[in-house]
């Protein structure tokens, strides 16, 4: 018994070195009892294979042995693992042994620990070394921008433009603010001597207007570029500080841009005092064009703001002009729909007399261009008939009296209607004089109409409508 398990010792440590490299597995046939007869994987109850126990795969060949699991066994597998044989815990079935990487750098798939969700390659392996793969991630959203309507209002008020704009402007430096106020007064004053309301009594003030647009480019100077101690740096320094390029553009050229410099930072008022008048007034202009230049870049932030209100007032102007017209026109349109047609467009009509050199179809009367349609002679009671080509029933008739002159000729007007043009009934009158009128009476019944002034005089008119 002691030699059977000596071998069966030795049999189990060379199946776990050879295990290593697995070899093709014969038939079901295992191994062969103490008997001699051959034993069927899954026939015998007490026995194992003993690549089992150690967790691989079952050797296979003449080398092949069996264990009967019993204790004996099971200590005799633990005392493998001092000989330098599996470890104990393995012959347990517990963890499987690390498994070799193959030769093309790939792990068997199955052998390690593969992290979930890792893509296995074509031939069921994964990459050795691949790490776990942290599960996939929604994209982030984007966050939704203003709305086309919110887009819409923004840019027909100007919100936020010109709320940044007051931002940016009231951000400035009070530095800034006190150097521009500096330039401010020396321009004024620049401007009342070189302009005078009324002429200087001790002369041109041209020279001195010379000397006040030079403390004003200073100042001007300084709220463009601010530094801790202004004062501390003369007028050339101050110049030779600026931007070159905003000195070129404010001055007109490089060539002014130096005769100001001369003239502005060099020169003290002792030698400008020397040229003479009509020279002193025209370099004086060439500052006050300089100094404005520089007054439009230092107020650009103010200009931006009012150029903002300015588009929010106009557009807002807009749409009030043309909700107006709207509201004006739908009104329009109703009373047009309410009135209905005119009942006198195409209808025939007379006059009691036609005055002479009056081409009315020429639009001219007496040598003059009319909007008249017809005028009488100077007569008693002169008047206009319409025709309406059958009775139709009508409450409102509007006149347009001739409005280049005589509106008083047409008064008292009185409006009369007939069935048959011999009797005529009056239904309503103007007595004033009127430029337009709209007359309305309760809605009468008649073919005929007729307006007629009722006194001597030359009546003409522009245009007479009836309505129902």
């Amino acid at each position: 018994m002691a030699t059977d398990d000596t071998e069966l010792d030795l049999a189990l440590e060379a199946d776990f070195h050879e295990s290593a490299s697995p070899r093709p597995q014969s038939p079901e046939i295992l191994d062969e009892s103490a008997s001699g007869d051959p034993v069927v994987a899954g026939e015998g109850s007490g026995l194992v294979q003993a690549g089992t126990l150690l967790g691989l795969a079952a050797p296979t060949g003449p080398e092949s042995v069996t264990a009967e699991a019993t204790p004996d066994a099971t200590l005799n597998l633990e005392s493998a693992s001092s000989t330098g044989g599996a470890p104990t815990g393995t012959l347990l079935g517990m963890s499987p042994p690390e498994n070799p990487p193959r030769a093309d750098g790939l792990v068997p798939e199955g052998f390690g620990p593969v992290a979930p969700n890792q893509p296995a390659l074509a031939d069921g392996l994964v990459p050795e070394g691949s790490g776990p793969v942290a599960p996939s991630q929604p994209a982030p959203v984007a966050p939704k921008g203003p709305s086309m309507f919110a887009r819409f209002i923004g840019w027909f008020t100007r919100g936020r433009a010109l709320k940044d704009a007051r931002a940016a402007l009231a951000g400035e430096p009070s530095s800034v603010t006190e150097s521009r106020q500096r330039a401010a007064i020396a321009r004024e004053l620049a401007k009342r001597a070189l302009e005078p309301v009324d002429p200087l009594e001790s002369g041109s003030g041209a020279h001195l207007a010379i000397e006040l647009y030079a403390h004003a480019v200073y100042w001007l100077l300084t709220a463009i570029k601010p530094t801790p101690a202004p004062e501390a740096l003369s007028r050339l320094e101050r110049w030779e500080s600026a931007d070159p390029a905003l000195i070129e553009a404010a001055a007109g050229g490089p060539l002014l841009a130096l005769q100001l410099k001369q003239r502005l930072a060099q020169e003290s008022f002792v030698e400008v005092s020397g040229l003479s008048v009509p020279y002193a007034k025209e370099e004086a202009r060439k500052a006050q064009g300089f100094v404005e230049q520089l007054f439009a870049y230092v107020d650009q932030k103010q200009t931006l703001v009012d150029r903002l209100r300015f588009q929010r007032f106009y557009r807002l102007g807009v749409v009030v002009l043309l909700v107006t017209g709207m509201i004006g026109a739908a009104i329009w349109g109703v009373q047009i729909w309410q009135r209905g047609p005119n009942l006198l467009a195409g209808k025939a009509w007379r006059a009691s007399s036609k005055r002479p050199n009056c081409p009315i179809e020429r639009g001219i009367c007496e040598g003059k261009k009319v909007s008249i349609f017809f005028c009488t002679n100077t007569e008693s009671k002169p008047w206009v008939e319409y025709d309406l080509g059958g009775p139709e029933s009508f409450s409102r008739v509007d006149i347009t009296n001739r409005l280049d002159c005589c509106r008083g000729a047409a008064v008292p007007l009185v409006v009369e209607v007939s069935d048959d043009q011999k009797k005529w009934k009056v239904v309503t009158q103007q007595k004033e004089a009127f430029g337009w009128t709209t007359l309305k009476f309760p809605a009468t019944t008649a073919r005929y109409l007729r307006l007629r002034v009722t006194r001597r005089t030359a009546l003409s008119l522009e245009k007479v409508s009836v309505y129902r």
